[in-house]
């Protein structure tokens, strides 16, 4: 849990940090756009050209990247929740299998036991079909 905690806390530093570039860049755009009414010789089109299109550039372009990772990111923390939501039912589920697997392995158990038990009975029976019959023939000839 508390890699999740320092995550979400990353996250938000992140997002706060993108907010604060992205002020700052606005601001360095505003600031060089009324600067340039009153700076406009062929060395403010060199610094122009040369420093500060390129910086400005690279800027819109790693802001653009870091929304773009930001966004990844948070279909990937959908992605995480919903593989987190998927292992709880599978843990519950497999909670349900285990004990259903209990139940199934008692009542194989009894059935062993109980075709134990028919088996004696079943010879005892056999071994007393001699008997019953040396009796049924007695019982037939005194009846005659």
């Amino acid at each position: 849990m508390e890699e999740i905690t320092w995550y979400a806390k990353q996250r938000s530093q992140m997002e706060e940090i993108l907010w604060y570039m992205e002020q700052r860049s606005r601001s360095l755009k505003d600031y060089r756009k009324d600067k340039q009414r009153q700076w406009d010789d062929q060395a403010a089109r060199d610094i122009n050209r040369r420093y500060l299109n390129p910086h400005e550039e690279d800027t819109q372009q790693m802001l653009h990247l870091l929304k773009q990772q930001q966004t990844l990111l948070k279909q990937a923390d959908s992605q995480i929740e919903s593989a987190r939501d998927c292992r709880v039912k599978i843990e519950k589920l497999s909670e349900e299998i285990e004990r259903l697997l209990q139940f199934t392995q008692q009542d194989i158990q009894r059935t062993y036991s109980d075709y134990h038990i028919y088996l004696d009975n079943h010879l005892e029976a056999k071994s007393l079909l001699p008997k019953i019959r040396e009796l049924i023939h007695q019982a037939n000839q005194v009846g005659s």
